[in-house]
């Protein structure tokens, strides 16, 4: 549990997704928690080469900065939601909503609340990766990186984003959802649990 600490304008316990939440273990929304929230750890977090990190709390937030992003200034992304072979779901406000990724037709989109298509990941985010770098994609959810299966939505939007490694989870990771019960649960299969890597829709690494 996060408990906010006046004297230091930081949390006193460390996120429980370590590093993959990024550098500063005690870190919340980016340091802007006047204008962001992030309540259920349901969120994209979008790393610039030459910039601070944009959040996105649903998947109209991600299209809206990925459009707006330059050619070439994104160095990587994590995404963190719930997760299947077919989606993975990220929005703040609603852990039950079809905002986030969605496979369809050997191809990645991007779905509004209502799950409706507002954008083809694929082709929107093409281009934006640092071309000098080691672009990646890292969707920390369930079962996003399932390997035997035909197919699941790393290795589709690997496939997608030719030069950019795409990394999803084999089974289950730590459920971010509410409820300390959920969250161990989560927790103690996440030591299990193994990341598989992919690059051009086949297994790397």
């Amino acid at each position: 549990m996060f408990i906010p600490l006046e004297s230091s304008s930081r949390w006193i316990s460390r996120d429980p997704l370590g590093e993959a939440g990024g550098l500063n273990l005690y870190g919340y929304v980016g340091n802007n928690p006047i204008i962001l929230l992030d309540p259920l750890g349901l969120q994209a977090i979008i790393h610039f080469n030459n910039g601070p990190d944009q959040i996105a709390n649903n998947g109209s937030q991600f299209s809206s900065i990925m459009s707006n992003a330059p050619n070439g200034s994104v160095n990587s992304i994590d995404v963190f939601g719930h997760g299947n072979v077919t989606n993975q779901t990220f929005d703040t406000q609603n852990p039950n909503s079809s905002s986030g990724l969605y496979v369809a037709n050997g191809a990645v989109f991007i779905t509004n609340d209502n799950g409706d298509i507002i954008a083809n990941a694929g082709v929107l985010m093409r281009n934006k990766f640092n071309p000098n770098g080691n672009p990646a994609v890292n969707l920390h959810g369930c079962y996003t990186g399932k390997n035997d299966l035909n197919f699941n939505i790393a290795q589709t939007l690997s496939n997608n984003l030719p030069g950019v490694t795409v990394s999803g989870n084999q089974d289950t990771s730590a459920d971010p959802s509410p409820g300390f019960f959920n969250w161990l649960y989560g927790v103690v299969n996440s030591f299990t649990n193994s990341v598989n890597y992919y690059n051009g829709g086949k297994a790397v690494k």
